[in-house]
């Protein structure tokens, strides 16, 4: 059938009703997510350590290519746990 992976409908069945279950765990995750990573990049440092967590900015900066878009700033956040 190609690329596409092929299930049975008893497999299907089981992955339909453990996504319903995890979709609202997934919305607060990604939330959370979001609002960690706008703290992220309002933090005067790039560098925050609390409690065993450690929630890192690094600021990319450069011109688009090839056509002339002029300069941009791409900010990423990352969140480790030590």
């Amino acid at each position: 059938m190609g690329r596409y992976k092929t299930y049975g409908k008893e497999e299907l069945v089981k992955m339909l009703s453990r996504w319903e279950k995890l979709a609202p765990v997934a919305k607060e995750f990604s939330r959370i997510d979001k609002e960690l990573k706008e703290f992220g990049k309002s933090m005067s440092g790039n560098s925050y350590q609390i409690g065993s967590y450690v929630i890192t900015r690094s600021v990319t900066t450069g011109y688009r290519q090839p056509t002339a878009g002029g300069e941009f700033e791409r900010t990423t956040i990352v969140i480790t746990r030590k």
